[in-house]
């Protein structure tokens, strides 16, 4: 089967797509009924498994999509974009691990009031191997452990103001990492090896320098204030 439509989804379940064929996805608002796909039947807070063979290389995403559970796009190799709605979340663990094709992951720089922060959980892009840069901007609180664990080709990040927490070996194995771009004012709380070397630039806000020197003193040579 070439393409799937969920109808008035809020929430994508474990394993929910994992190693599927699929060419596209389209999940839109509309009737909370069940779509049936290889014999299984898909409701908005019950998807448990779908068939199980090869790709993706297409995915439109609702805007009231809030969570993407842990798997659910794991190992869909020839997935290249995706874009987040405003009212996302959680990014379940491994939710994307090993999707060896995607270059492009683009958040939301907008924030509605009724989300309180964003969490990327465990591992959840893991091994995505064409990634180059990644921008994580207002609203990401969390980056958790081994988030983005060997994205080998990941040269640059951006992460804005509201992060509190890049937990243990987040970029572990991002050996290409040259430039981590950081927007909070106050140091976000980090973990063991979160970097793969000492010898990234880390970019801060002008005068944080001392702060950012006191809690990250591994890294305090390479700061840069910007």
């Amino acid at each position: 089967m070439g393409s799937i439509i969920l109808e008035k989804t809020l929430l994508i379940n474990r394993r929910a797509f994992k190693n599927c064929s699929l060419k596209s996805i389209t999940i839109n608002n509309g009737s909370q009924k069940g779509v049936q796909f290889c014999g299984i039947n898909i409701y908005e807070t019950d998807v448990e498994r779908l068939c199980k063979t090869h790709l993706i290389d297409s995915l439109v995403l609702p805007k009231d999509l809030i969570m993407i559970r842990g798997y659910a796009f794991s190992g869909c190799k020839s997935l290249k974009t995706v874009e987040f709605p405003p009212y996302i979340v959680i990014v379940g663990e491994k939710a994307f691990e090993n999707c060896k094709e995607l270059e492009k992951v683009i958040f939301p720089n907008a924030i509605p009031n009724e989300v309180k922060g964003r969490e990327i959980e465990n591992e959840a892009f893991s091994g995505c191997s064409a990634l180059k840069s990644i921008i994580l901007p207002k609203g990401i609180r969390t980056i958790d452990i081994q988030a983005f664990r060997d994205c080998t080709a990941l040269e640059e990040v951006e992460i804005g103001e509201d992060i509190k927490l890049i937990a243990d070996r987040a970029f572990y194995g991002c050996n290409s990492l040259k430039t981590v771009r950081i927007k909070a004012v106050t140091p976000p709380t980090l973990g063991k090896d979160v970097f793969p070397n000492p010898n990234i630039d880390i970019e801060i806000p002008k005068g944080s320098r001392s702060s950012y020197e006191n809690a990250w003193s591994r890294y305090k040579d390479r700061l840069i204030e910007k």
